[in-house]
C-alpha cells in the first residue's frame, strides 16, 4: 500500500488552513468562530482558496503593520534568507500584498510536515 505519510499530507495542510482560518476569525469576528468547522465541510479540497479570502476581507484591509508581520513570518520560517529583502519585496508587490501573502502561502504551507513548530509560528503571527 501507500505509504502513511502521503495519505497524511492532505489532512495536515486541510488541520493547517483549519487553524489558521480560525485565528483570523478569532482576531476580526470572533462569533464566525464557530462557523469554522462547516466551512471546512462545505469547502473541502478549496482550503487554500478560502484562506485566501478570509485574509483579503479581513487582514489585508487592514494598515501595513498588521500584516506586514505575516510577510516576515513567512519568509523568518521557510526563507530567512529573504528577510533582508523584505522592504524591497514590499515596495515590488505595493497594493498587491495579498497575492504576495497568497503565494509564499501556496509556495511553503505545502512543505510542512508533523513534528514542525511551523504551524504554531505560523498561528503565532496573529497574535
Amino acid at each position: 500500500g501507500r505509504s502513511p505519510e502521503v495519505d497524511d499530507m492532505p489532512s495536515l495542510l486541510r488541520e493547517v488552513y483549519r487553524k489558521l482560518i480560525e485565528e483570523v476569525y478569532r482576531r476580526y469576528n470572533d462569533e464566525k468562530s464557530s462557523d469554522v468547522p462547516r466551512i471546512m465541510q462545505k469547502y473541502r479540497g478549496q482550503e487554500a482558496e478560502i484562506y485566501d479570502k478570509v485574509v483579503r476581507k479581513y487582514v489585508f484591509t487592514q494598515e501595513e503593520a498588521v500584516w506586514r508581520p505575516l510577510i516576515e513570518m513567512m519568509y523568518k520560517r521557510f526563507n530567512p534568507s529573504k528577510l533582508a529583502d523584505v522592504q524591497k519585496i514590499m515596495a515590488k508587490y505595493k497594493d498587491s500584498e495579498a497575492a504576495l501573502y497568497r503565494a509564499l502561502c501556496d509556495k511553503y504551507i505545502p512543505t510542512l510536515d508533523r513534528g514542525t513548530a511551523a504551524l504554531d509560528d505560523l498561528a503565532s503571527a496573529w497574535g
